[in-house]
């Protein structure tokens, strides 16, 4: 698979699955990010070089919709042979949350799984982490999957 294709091919994998992209809660958009990265590879995206990388990412931001509280689950992606940011994208699944104080005291951060082979270690940092646990199983105010250059 070529990064671009990502989008396509975990659309196909989620819907599948019986669920519905735009209320994917948390657990479910882990429950599918997690096993896509581990077996299924991407053409010119060498792991060993960390061009191949899941984040978990967490906070409270405004991004032109007004202030909600994001759940990210992404795929990034450096294509070989580009330079800088030319072949830099990412694969999105964000959950977002009508912002809370309770939501809101949970700060924002990020964790890296840097290989597919350390995706276990990755999974327990998330079920283990607060914002996971405050949200895991809530229907978010909205959710997306997104392919985008960084």
């Amino acid at each position: 698979m070529k990064p671009r294709d990502s989008k396509d091919h975990l659309t196909r994998q989620i819907l599948a699955e019986g669920l519905d992209i735009e209320a994917l809660k948390p657990s479910e958009a882990v429950h599918m990010m997690l096993p896509f990265y581990k077996s299924v590879r991407v053409e010119g995206a060498d792991p060993e070089e960390d061009h191949d990388m899941l984040l978990y990412r967490w906070g409270m931001y405004d991004r032109g919709r007004g202030h909600s509280f994001e759940f990210d689950i992404v795929r990034h992606f450096i294509e070989s042979g580009t330079e800088d940011d030319d072949g830099m994208t990412q694969l999105c699944l964000t959950c977002r949350f009508r912002p809370t104080a309770e939501l809101e005291a949970l700060g924002a951060g990020e964790q890296w799984c840097r290989r597919p082979e350390g995706i276990v270690d990755f999974k327990n940092v998330i079920f283990n982490s607060a914002p996971y646990r405050a949200v895991a199983h809530v229907c978010p105010a909205s959710a997306a999957l997104d392919f985008n250059p960084v």
